[in-house]
């Protein structure tokens, strides 16, 4: 009966350590998916900015490169991959270059652009 015992505290023991193991990695899933979501608000809201821009731009030029910009962050929201750190500095690039050449709406627009792909790329770090 003691090899018994011991068996089952052994057992008894594992268990043990891997529900808490399991209940330590719950909360960490759970703020990742809740980031993830929040990352792909933030980018989204971005291609929802630069569309109104798009609107709103004098140059063809202009227009253009913000919907070059405009529908790569739609693939970024859509699909399922992320844009990595070179990629998103070339997109902040192309729209500090672009807050630059316009002004007024669009100028805002562009503004809330950047800053929104600013805080995005600060958040995919911290994840």
């Amino acid at each position: 009966m003691r090899i018994d015992r011991e068996r089952y505290s052994t057992i008894d023991r594992w268990r043990r350590i891997v529900h808490r193991r399991v209940d330590n990695v719950r909360p960490t899933l759970i703020r990742a998916v809740v980031l993830a979501q929040n990352v792909t608000e933030t980018l989204k809201q971005a291609r929802d900015d630069l569309k109104q821009a798009e609107k709103t731009a004098d140059d063809e030029g202009t227009r253009e490169e913000i919907r070059e910009t405009a529908e790569a962050y739609r693939d970024y929201v859509v699909g399922d991959h992320e844009p990595d750190h070179a990629i998103l500095d070339e997109h902040l690039n192309t729209l500090r270059q672009i807050r630059r050449q316009v002004d007024g709406d669009t100028e805002e627009q562009i503004e809330r652009a950047l800053e929104a792909t600013e805080n995005y790329r600060t958040d995919v770090e911290q994840a």
